[in-house]
């Protein structure tokens, strides 16, 4: 009775101190092993990063000569935002089984994120060659290519890690691969209703609710509607491109423009914007 009328967070409580019992009591490397990480898992759910991280990197070497609970603890790991210390722990499931497809691919995640280009190639390429329908390894694929400007093919990747990660529950969130597949849509030969519909599908699928209805914003009838611009990008980058026209086409007896600037190194079109409307410097 007293548990139904805790939260869910003091529940937690529980499992994780038996979980700390049994860490320190369990004769069994493997069981202890086992248990560190649920408990890493836990202490994760409960937004504990940290104390995630040191109970996952404590059962490390009882698990030193076992793959699959290793590459189960650098999963976790990156859950817990431990990405770099998980290469070291991928690298020995590789040294243990060499062909483990799931370790090659985020060997190449590490490589990729590195700018370590032809490594991060070659491992997610050896990946898929074991496990044609790897995720992270699609993920880093579609990477390269949409860099290397083969748009068409990246996109066919990402959609594949999707699927991927949809069947699997992998660990890796889908947020951020959906979010490199609208990147890519941007640039392909896709109809604009195409383009509409896969964002409208991000919304559904990861968006927040919309904020309630509010009355709307209209200018007092002696002066227009002042609106303020916040950007780091004024300057020589890609919304500055599409901003810059905006500015020209504002209705000045409707509209009055405020540039809120946190544009850390300006330039010739920095300067340009600058004269277009009102500039206030908040860097």
């Amino acid at each position: 009775t007293r548990l139904r009328t805790v939260t869910g967070v003091q529940t937690c409580a529980l499992p994780i101190f038996a979980l700390q019992r049994s860490v320190r009591h369990s004769t069994d490397k493997h069981q202890r092993a086992d248990a560190s990480l649920w408990l890493g898992r836990a202490l994760g759910r409960l937004q504990r990063a940290h104390d995630a991280q040191e109970a996952l990197l404590a059962s490390v070497s009882w698990a030193r000569d076992d793959p699959e609970r290793l590459y189960a603890l650098a999963e976790e790991l990156i859950r817990v935002n431990g990405f770099d210390r998980s290469k070291a722990l991928f690298e020995r499931v590789v040294e243990l089984a060499p062909r483990h497809a799931g370790a090659l691919a985020n060997l190449a995640m590490h490589a990729y994120s590195a700018r370590e280009l032809e490594r991060a190639w070659e491992l997610a390429s050896s990946s898929l060659q074991i496990d044609a329908h790897q995720p992270v390894a699609q993920r880093v694929h579609g990477h390269l290519l949409h860099e290397f400007g083969d748009v068409k093919d990246a996109i066919v990747l990402y959609r594949g890690c999707l699927r991927g990660l949809q069947e699997e529950r992998a660990y890796t969130p889908a947020q951020p691969v959906y979010e490199s597949l609208l990147g890519a849509l941007v640039y392909a030969d896709v109809s604009d209703d195409e383009l509409r519909a896969s964002h409208e599908e991000w919304n559904v699928r990861f968006g927040v609710n919309p904020p309630p209805p509010r009355l709307p914003v209209r200018p007092r009838g002696d002066r227009p509607l002042r609106v303020g611009y916040v950007s780091p990008d004024y300057r020589n980058h890609a919304v500055a491109f599409f901003f810059e026209p905006l500015l020209h086409n504002h209705d000045e007896r409707i509209v009055t423009p405020v540039l809120y600037s946190n544009t850390q190194k300006h330039d010739e079109i920095t300067e340009r914007i600058q004269a277009i409307a009102t500039w206030r410097d908040v860097r």
